[in-house]
């Protein structure tokens, strides 16, 4: 089961950087395009319009996919952003049973935001909506990424409450307690 979950937390981080590569790709070669033509238009006086349909869309839908399915692998890596000033005074013991708390309310809001994240997929596809771009997209595809890399964190989450219960190692918990 070990080695299954962290190829889910691994796989969905591999996707993310996926997608990080896409929307350096779909800016290259926009930048590409502009190049050429300002050079036509410099040398000919005329610019060929070259432009990829819809690119800023397809950026910001890649930028939700790289956001949302980094979440898990970033949370397993204890690399999500918290205040430690508290964690680090309390004793060992304590800081464990903190960790387990702050698990239970993260796991209470990723269920929640995952809940209502396939429900905007749901209402998505039932009313058929799409991107106002050139290229339309129906909008439940970019937002179906979204909920599955929310529900792909509170797997992660649910992981480390559970590890956290049971007293086991657990990064994205024991990232402070290195030193003791």
């Amino acid at each position: 089961m070990r080695r299954t979950l962290d190829g889910l937390y691994a796989g969905s981080g591999l996707v993310a950087a996926l997608c990080l590569f896409v929307i350096f790709g779909l800016i290259l070669l926009q930048v590409v395009a502009n190049t050429i033509d300002f050079i036509a238009k410099l040398t000919t006086g005329t610019a060929y319009g070259l432009s990829i349909p819809s690119y800023t869309d397809f950026c910001g839908f890649f930028l939700v996919g790289a956001s949302f399915l980094a979440l898990a692998s970033t949370f397993r890596a204890g690399g999500h952003i918290r205040v430690s000033l508290i964690l680090q005074a309390i004793p060992l013991w304590a800081r464990r049973w903190a960790n387990v708390l702050c698990a239970v309310i993260a796991l209470g809001l990723t269920l929640f935001m995952s809940w209502h994240a396939w429900e905007l997929v749901r209402d998505s596809l039932d009313f058929g909506d799409v991107s106002g771009g050139l290229i339309p997209v129906k909008l439940w595809i970019p937002q179906a990424v979204m909920a599955l890399g929310v529900t792909i964190l509170g797997v992660a989450v649910c992981d480390s409450f559970l590890a956290g219960l049971l007293g086991k190692a657990d990064p994205a918990l024991d990232s402070l307690e290195g030193g003791e």
